[in-house]
């Protein structure tokens, strides 16, 4: 029986560096598969169509004025469309840097193996952060970087905090970790100043701080809206404390850390009172847990009450921003490895911290493991459920060959990926010209438009162009709206995203309509 473990040991011994490439190989399958079969929506298309139409580098941030975003990913996705206008390659770029971060994860983390498993086909890495192309994925491989590359950080903190320039280029949220781990950086190098002074040059810290300010300076330009922005940096809720809105932002951690399968398709959650006593003792556990590692701990609060600060002030926030706090939590957990405890003045403290630690695997197999079982459900359910119809729509389009016609959308914004996924621009009456992206001021989202104005805006481009013209409605007519001349082409309702379901029609060219004089438009 010694005999057989002792081979059993050197067995798995020496299949340990195949570790590592084999469950990055299943993550590499699994992901492509989810990749190929998810149908971009709008927000992904709106980035690649930002880039993909504007002019040069500062036609591209004079479009983005309203994103509220930095413009890191639009950099790459511009000089991606400088030698293709199909969006498919946006999502290769995407699972480019979410493979990468997997493989870091991977290969530098300290965590276990079954820990490094769970994490990397958990719900975000696998799902959020993968199948979705959007800049997310690009903050959380930074993020990992910073991990990996920080046990040696007396020689590289030029290289730490120019990781943390790119990663607050990445994002908003990546922004506000940026600002955090850069504050940690400075805090963990002036605590041990004396320790580490010798093997750090003066030149190296000086040129990673002033790398902090610029970036710190960079933000609050970018940041600044136009002033007839539709979403505004000034929040409802800066004017008084709005306690339940605080409880209900809390609340979100235990959604984050913890996800449940059949929530996640919901936009909004209802904050239930479960929800509201994990997530306070979720927190209370973590603090716990870093008690005696004063500088984690200071890393993770500061982080939580940044992001916290943040989902509170802002509506709109989904769970993809959530993400980014279970990613501080990963990060904490990583670096919390390259400290040692320290005792506490307080023993009623340092016995509490001493006693989370004893439980510190179990709560992060706890999580892990909702978090892997949300994320393959998902990523499963995937596979067979269309996110957007706007890939479908722009096929069948194609392979009827209307793809050179004119067209025009009823609502820009929901129209966009079908613009995309075609490479050509469509008309929008909202704006009353050819467009692809949308601009998020006022002027596009609060012009209402009806029937009258979308037909009437057809029967120009009709009789200007000489040729029909394809509708493309996020809403289907009824048999009293229509006429003769307008015909039905087919419904693409197969969505997970409700408001980007497609009807088609087609306006045939008449040289001797000069009006419409046909009741079948309704007013109102």
């Amino acid at each position: 029986m010694r005999d057989f473990k002792e081979k059993i040991t050197a067995l798995l011994k020496n299949l340990y560096p195949l570790f590592i490439p084999f469950v990055s190989c299943i993550f590499l399958c699994f992901s492509a598969l989810g990749i190929l079969r998810h149908a971009m929506w709008r927000d992904e298309m709106q980035a690649w169509l930002l880039a993909r139409d504007s002019r040069s580098i500062p036609d591209l941030l004079f479009n983005m004025r309203y994103e509220g975003h930095p413009p890191l990913w639009h950099f790459l996705l511009y000089v991606i469309t400088r030698f293709t206008c199909q969006p498919a390659f946006m999502q290769l770029l995407h699972f480019v840097i979410a493979v990468l971060s997997a493989w870091v994860f991977m290969r530098f983390s300290p965590f276990s193996k079954l820990q490094k498993v769970l994490f990397i086909f958990g719900y975000f890495p696998l799902y959020e952060y993968m199948v979705i192309s959007r800049s997310y994925a690009m903050g959380v491989l930074f993020v990992f970087i910073f991990c990996a590359l920080f046990p040696g950080r007396t020689r590289k903190y030029t290289i730490l905090f120019g990781l943390l320039f790119l990663l607050s280029q990445s994002n908003f949220i990546g922004a506000i970790l940026a600002i955090t781990f850069g504050c940690f950086l400075l805090l963990e190098f002036t605590a041990k100043r004396e320790e580490i002074s010798v093997s750090v040059k003066e030149k190296d810290i000086a040129m990673g701080a002033c790398l902090f300010v610029c970036m710190i300076i960079l933000l609050i330009f970018q940041t600044h809206l136009p002033p007839d922005t539709y979403y505004s940096w000034a929040p409802r809720y800066l004017g008084g404390i709005n306690f339940e809105r605080i409880v209900q932002t809390i609340s979100n951690i235990n959604r984050v850390y913890m996800p449940s399968f059949h929530e996640l398709k919901k936009e909004f959650f209802v904050i239930s009172a479960g929800d509201r006593l994990f997530s306070a003792l979720e927190l209370l556990f973590v603090v716990l847990l870093f008690l005696r590692k004063p500088k984690v701990l200071f890393l993770y609060v500061v982080g939580v009450l940044g992001l916290l600060a943040f989902f509170y002030l802002q509506d709109g926030v989904r769970l993809r921003h959530h993400g980014y706090l279970y990613i501080l939590l990963i990060a904490c957990l990583w670096l919390g490895y390259y400290f040692q405890p320290v005792d506490l003045k307080s023993k009623f403290f340092n016995r509490l911290s001493i006693t989370a630690n004893v439980y510190r695997n179990l709560f992060i197999i706890a999580i892990l493991l909702s978090q892997f079982y949300a994320g393959i459900i998902v990523s499963a359910e995937a596979l067979n459920e269309q996110f957007s119809a706007g890939k479908e729509t722009a096929q069948f389009i194609k392979n009827k060959h209307m793809d050179k016609m004119i067209m025009l959308g009823d609502m820009g914004e929901h129209i966009a990926p079908i613009a995309g996924y075609l490479c050509n621009t469509i008309y929008y009456p909202k704006i009353s010209r050819f467009g692809s992206y949308f601009l998020w001021n006022r002027a596009g989202f609060e012009r209402k438009i009806n029937q009258a104005v979308i037909f009437r805006d057809a029967e120009k481009l009709m009789l200007q162009n000489r040729q029909n013209v394809l509708l493309i409605l996020t809403y289907e007519l009824k048999p009293d709206e229509m006429t003769r001349r307008l015909e039905f082409i087919r419904k693409f309702t197969n969505s997970l995203k409700r408001e980007e379901i497609y009807y088609l029609y087609i306006l045939p060219y008449n040289k001797d309509c000069l009006t419409i004089r046909e009741p079948y438009i309704s007013e109102k």
